[in-house]
């Protein structure tokens, strides 16, 4: 093995708490090859310890592609450490402390960020950052071209220039924390597997949902013209967002995700829900969910094929338990005894027994 490729593993922090851990792309104590590998992800930089002996150097990167976007985690172990990239030219980057503390340093501005507080980076902006030792974070990188054809597509113009994002973003309140909420929410489902956000027609619309969520939570450049755009009408909203969640195979799990869909804020989302259909967005996708479950569980019972677990996970059932209480509130039964009923109908007057559970 070339010297230069291999990988030293000093393991400390506890793996399953690590984010985009099923997507490891290194994991060493060598400055060199940490700067080489990332450099060929996002771009060149500097990256200097500032312990001389670099002997807390423990350098982890996880990338997980999200259509032309990206999401990753990035630490470098119990040590400061200077990272100077300069600006980043061909794309955004949206720095998520997951633990510890990062000096950012953009163009005259500076901040500490850590748990809470975030980061964006615009391509053109001089960014020097230290992140101090402890420090992890989840980074989502936004091209500059996926960036600015969404914005057009929203002013249904052409613009003349990038648009360049206030740097710092309150993540516990706003615009700001439906950011987080979505990009926390991708993550834990990349990182736990998720079959469904793996098939690239569900990557490229997670990667619309994430960026014009930043464009419509951030400021930036172009955020007056996009308030003075004319509000959609609820009925389109609210046409957009049903016909999206009929049609998706897998059901979003927040309403910043849906609010993201139509191009609106999750306030307004709200507001037209409950002017058109009587109910709150997410109650319409729990009533959908119920429903497809249930039709579900009758073919299958029919059939003999899929447990009623398989049937709840292809639709985005993450808890089971409380998901199988509002069914029987629902329906008077369980999804256990919605199949079996199925199946003993199917096999009435053949003397066979049912199968499956």
């Amino acid at each position: 093995m070339d010297p230069d490729d291999q990988v030293i593993h000093v393991r400390e922090e506890p793996m399953d708490e690590l984010p985009l851990k099923r997507f490891e792309y290194y994991h060493t104590t060598r400055v060199d090859e940490s700067r080489d590998k990332t450099a060929r992800m996002m771009r060149s930089h500097r990256l200097v310890p500032l312990d001389r002996r670099a002997c807390g150097f423990e350098a982890r990167h996880h990338v997980a592609p999200v259509g032309k976007a990206s999401l990753h985690y990035v630490s470098y172990g119990r040590e400061d450490v200077h990272v100077i990239p300069g600006p980043l030219e061909t794309f955004y980057v949206l720095l998520i402390p997951y633990s510890g503390r990062c000096l950012v340093n953009v163009g005259d501005q500076s901040r500490v960020i850590l748990p809470g507080t975030a980061a964006i980076i615009s391509p053109d902006d001089e960014l020097d950052m230290v992140w101090e030792r402890g420090c992890g974070q989840l980074m989502v990188k936004l091209p500059r071209d996926v960036v600015t054809v969404r914005l057009e597509s929203l002013l249904h113009r052409q613009i003349d220039s990038p648009p360049r994002f206030d740097p710092f973003i309150d993540l516990r309140r706003g615009g700001g924390k439906q950011i987080w909420d979505l990009a926390r929410g991708v993550t834990e489902r990349l990182s736990a597997g998720h079959s469904l956000l793996l098939q690239q027609g569900m990557l490229a619309a997670v990667e619309q949902v994430l960026t014009t969520a930043v464009v419509y939570a951030q400021p930036h450049s172009y955020s007056k013209e996009l308030a003075r755009v004319e509000t959609p009408a609820a009925s389109r909203v609210v046409r957009e967002v049903t016909d999206f969640i009929e049609q998706a195979p897998a059901l979003p799990a927040s309403a910043a995700e849906l609010a993201a869909i139509a191009g609106v804020s999750e306030r307004s989302l709200q507001r037209a829900f409950r002017e058109q259909v009587g109910i709150s967005p997410m109650r319409y996708v729990s009533d959908v969910r119920l429903r497809r479950v249930r039709e579900e569980l009758e073919r299958a019972g029919r059939s003999g094929s899929d447990t009623v677990t398989q049937i709840a996970a292809r639709v985005g059932v993450s808890n089971f338990g409380r998901f199988a209480r509002i069914y029987r509130e629902r329906f008077g039964e369980l999804p256990s005894e919605t199949k079996r009923r199925a199946a003993v109908t199917s096999l009435a007057g053949t003397g066979q027994e049912p199968v499956g559970k």
